[in-house]
């Protein structure tokens, strides 16, 4: 499999010194870290790419922060299992990331702070 994509991905999100903003179809991945579902096959590292690069920038106390757009429903049918599977994968996906955010958050005293200043998502809907 080409993993040329991610790989300039990857490279980019390491460089970024202020703020992230992608726009994706679906966003999905990092599966080894769900906390259920680990066995699904969702090796894409960008969501703890991102969350590393997020956690990194909180313990240097610097500003940063990522924006990602995605679809409000994946293309297909909302109600079939296809289009509910892959909402799932993507609810897993980003639970693990506001989840160590919110960790890093705690263990560097900053309280008074949230995961969604760091990381902020926005669905489109027609």
């Amino acid at each position: 499999v080409d993993q040329s994509i991610q790989r300039a991905m990857i490279h980019q999100i390491r460089r970024a010194e202020r703020f992230i903003y992608i726009e994706s179809q679906y966003f999905i991945g990092s599966s080894h870290a769900w906390e259920v579902d680990t066995s699904s096959v969702a090796p894409n590292l960008i969501p703890l790419e991102l969350t590393r690069k997020i956690i990194e920038k909180i313990v240097a106390r610097q500003r940063f922060a990522v924006y990602v757009v995605i679809p409000l429903h994946p293309e297909g049918i909302p109600e079939s299992g296809a289009v509910q599977e892959i909402l799932h994968w993507q609810y897993n996906s980003v639970s693990i990331m506001y989840r160590d955010i919110a960790s890093a958050l705690r263990s560097t005293g900053r309280v008074n702070e949230e995961p969604t200043d760091y990381l902020s998502f926005f669905f489109l809907g027609n």
